[in-house]
C-alpha cells in the first residue's frame, strides 16, 4: 500500500496500479480500501470506484468490508454503486437491515426505509443508528413532528437536546 501510494504522489499511476495488483494476488483478502482510499486522494474517483466494486464477494471479504466499501462509494458520489453494496450486505441482521436502510435513503426512498427502522428499533436494547436514520428518514419526507418522536422514543433526554419550537428543525 505504501510503495503505491508512493508511486501515486511520484505520478506514476501505472506503477501505483501494478503494486496494488500485485498485493491483491498475494494477499485477495485486503481490504480494497486502502486502495480506493489512496486513488481517491491523487483525484481518480473513477479508479476509486472501481476498486472498491471488484470481487466484493471475493474470498475473505465481510459484511463489514462491504459496509465501508458502500459508503466510501457514497462518499464518491458512486450512489448507485452503493446501494448495490449495502443491498449484498449479509451477516448479522443488524448489519443487514443498515445496509437495507442506507440502500433506500440511497435511493430517495426514505418511505421504505421506515418499517426496516422501526422493527430494529422495537428491539428490547436498539442501536443508536436505528433511531437517527428512522428520525432522518422522516425529516426528509417533512415529517418533523415523527422525526422528533422517534428520537424521543429512543432517549427521552434527547428532548432537551433536540428540541425546537414547533418540533424538530
Amino acid at each position: 500500500n505504501l510503495l503505491a501510494e508512493h508511486y501515486l504522489s511520484e505520478g506514476d499511476p501505472g506503477a501505483a496500479k501494478g503494486a496494488f495488483d500485485a498485493l491483491f494476488a498475494l494477499a485477495p483478502g485486503t481490504p480494497r480500501i486502502y486502495a480506493a482510499r489512496t486513488y481517491q486522494k491523487f483525484g481518480d474517483l473513477e479508479k476509486s470506484a472501481e476498486v472498491l466494486l471488484r470481487d466484493f464477494d471475493g474470498p475473505g471479504f465481510s459484511s463489514v468490508e462491504r459496509l465501508k466499501r458502500a459508503a466510501h462509494l457514497a462518499d464518491l458520489g458512486a450512489v448507485k454503486e452503493a446501494a448495490f453494496l449495502y443491498d449484498r450486505i449479509e451477516g448479522p441482521e443488524d448489519q443487514s437491515m443498515f445496509g437495507a436502510v442506507q440502500a433506500a435513503l440511497l435511493r430517495s426512498d426514505y418511505r421504505s426505509s421506515l418499517p426496516i427502522t422501526a422493527e430494529i428499533h422495537a428491539l428490547s436494547d436498539p442501536p443508536l443508528w436505528s433511531a437517527a436514520l428512522g428520525a432522518y428518514s422522516h425529516l426528509l419526507l417533512g415529517e418533523n413532528d415523527a422525526a422528533y418522536q422517534v428520537l424521543l422514543d429512543h432517549d427521552p433526554d434527547v428532548g432537551t437536546v433536540v428540541r425546537l419550537v414547533g418540533g424538530v428543525g
